[in-house]
């Protein structure tokens, strides 16, 4: 999925998504490539333990997907972001 501006909003308008989440949500979409939590922390400066947390709820609430490839690599979960987008087209 293509990072766009419609989704940027959607994130940042998004009830459903807690205000700590967001900014990990977004850095993960803004991505071309699957991102090791590591570089979520650099990129954002926020703690290991905030970063993972953000990554476990996030998991568990299907909006990202997890692979390894050495480490944990996240990328997007695009059918659940085009629900989100969707949502924020509705009610906008």
């Amino acid at each position: 999925m293509k990072y766009s501006d419609i989704l940027a909003q959607a994130i940042a308008a998004s009830h459903i998504i807690p205000k700590g989440q967001k900014p990990v949500l977004d850095a993960i979409c803004m991505r071309s490539h699957p991102v090791p939590a590591k570089e979520l922390e650099d990129a954002l400066q926020l703690s290991r333990a905030s970063i993972n947390f953000s990554l476990q709820m996030l998991l568990k609430r299907n909006f990202i997907l997890r692979s390894k490839d050495g480490v944990f690599l996240y990328t997007p979960n695009t059918e659940r972001l085009l629900e989100l987008q969707a949502r924020y087209k509705e009610f906008k």
